[in-house]
């Protein structure tokens, strides 16, 4: 048996058979914890012939995740929520996981975080994938963390591995039970650690994902009163107080936290990116071009180690490239715009957008064998996108290459016969090289 997936779970009959079946694939024991439910969750669990255990609720998340653990044979333990699934292309990557790697390595995989604008999310990491029987075992109340054990040395890495969370952009009534749940839990840990750093944090951080912002920004200040030295945590807690300035629209206290995190942490994605929004808002492309590329930067490296930071964001680099590129274009810097698209396209050729905004800037530096190229590309990707074969066209007749001009346009006008600029233009090109018979017969369809 390679691997458990355990999960701990509590009126969780809408979510679980989507979560259990993102994994039944790949999992030789499901184990679920309930905690008490009063719906349809234990039926569902059976369904997939999960292993089911019951643990008495005791407010104390870690308790229960341990025992889920405790119940598991395997030699690798997937933790997961219902509200969670595994997405399809990870299936490979994790098993080649549990199938060849070492059992002194435990891995963070990416969490991409669903949010309640549709089709947005966030990406951060965390560690969910571990060795069974090796001292792993979970810390924290709530918002629990797993942690290796004392005096042993675990690899940590970064797994190629994917889970959905639906958590931030569940249903109104689900939403609100978890936020009640959440929020009582948070402040009972509160009132018996009201000095302790973690127990502040995590209170802010729920008054901040739910819009309480004065108040989240109390917590968090007494947070990093409670924070005994610079740590990773103060600079995830600078952070999280730059993003609070931001939607408050205190820029200027966004950027002093986000440079202070930077102090603390400069290898990271989350105040670079803060930065980078302050200098949008304020309408500084200059500063905006500033903090993209030293991002950029950053996310190589971080492309070749771990990250530092427990949680930080992770951002399409593709994005940031081509927002990059764009900045560089409409500042008028063209040779960086096309520097950075050739980075950009090299390393995801079916990039079309990049691509496009190459043929702008190819255009504009009269380099039409480099645009002819790109616009090829394009028209092949899609030989109905009209308005790309017309710019195609354009650029030949600007090199005198006609006959490929009008083989452009007589392909076109097959989509398009009515087209009155088809027809303008291949009537003209026919006169232009003599054919003057295509020519009139051209002219007579045009209104």
């Amino acid at each position: 048996m390679l691997l458990s997936v355990c999960l701990i779970v509590r009126n969780e009959g809408r979510l679980l058979a989507d979560c259990l079946s993102s994994v039944q694939a790949v999992a030789d024991q499901l184990v679920v914890v309930d905690t008490g439910s009063e719906d349809d969750t234990i039926s569902v669990a059976q369904r997939f012939q999960a292993e089911i255990y019951h643990f008495q609720w005791c407010d104390d998340f870690a308790a229960a995740r341990n025992f889920s653990i405790s119940q598991a044979r395997s030699k690798w333990i997937l933790w997961l929520d219902a509200d969670e699934r595994l997405l399809p292309d990870s299936q490979a990557p994790l098993q080649e996981i549990i199938k060849h790697a070492s059992t002194d390595n435990y891995y963070r995989l990416t969490i991409r975080n669903l949010t309640s604008e549709k089709n947005n999310y966030l990406l951060s990491t965390a560690h969910r994938l571990f060795p069974n029987k090796r001292g792993f075992k979970f810390s924290g109340q709530i918002h629990e963390m797993i942690i290796p054990p004392d005096g042993q040395k675990f690899r940590e890495k970064l797994a190629p591995i994917v889970i959905e969370h639906l958590g931030y952009a569940l249903p109104e009534e689900l939403a609100s039970i978890k936020e009640q749940r959440n929020r009582l839990l948070l402040e009972k840990v509160l009132q018996a650690r009201p000095n302790d750093f973690l127990a502040n944090f995590n209170y802010a951080q729920h008054l901040d994902i739910h819009g309480k912002l004065s108040q989240a920004r109390d917590y968090y200040l007494k947070a990093r009163q409670c924070a005994r030295n610079a740590s990773h945590w103060s600079a995830i807690l600078l952070n999280n107080l730059a993003g609070l300035a931001i939607r408050t629209q205190d820029f200027s206290e966004a950027q002093q936290y986000a440079l202070e995190s930077i102090a603390n942490e400069p290898h990271q994605v989350g105040a670079y990116y803060h930065l980078y929004r302050v200098a949008y808002f304020q309408h500084d492309r200059q500063g905006m071009i500033t903090w993209l590329t030293k991002l950029d930067k950053v996310l190589q490296e971080i492309d070749q180690r771990l990250p530092r930071l427990p949680t930080d964001l992770q951002l399409d680099r593709t994005q940031v490239l081509y927002t990059l590129a764009k900045l560089y274009f409409e500042n008028g810097q063209l040779a960086e715009s096309r520097q950075v698209l050739e980075r950009l396209i090299a390393s995801a050729p079916q990039d079309r957008a990049a691509r496009r905004l190459l043929v702008e800037v190819a255009l504009q530096q009269s380099d039409y064998d480099l645009a002819q190229n790109h616009l090829e590309f394009l028209v092949a990707a899609d030989s109905t996108d009209i308005p790309t074969a017309k710019r195609l066209a354009l650029v030949l007749i600007k090199k005198r290459a006609f006959q490929q001009a009008i083989k452009i346009y007589e392909s076109l006008l097959v989509l398009a016969p009515e087209d009155q600029e088809i027809l303008r233009r291949l009537a003209g090109l026919y006169g232009y090289v003599g054919d003057f018979e295509r020519s009139r017969q051209i002219v007579s369809l045009i209104k």
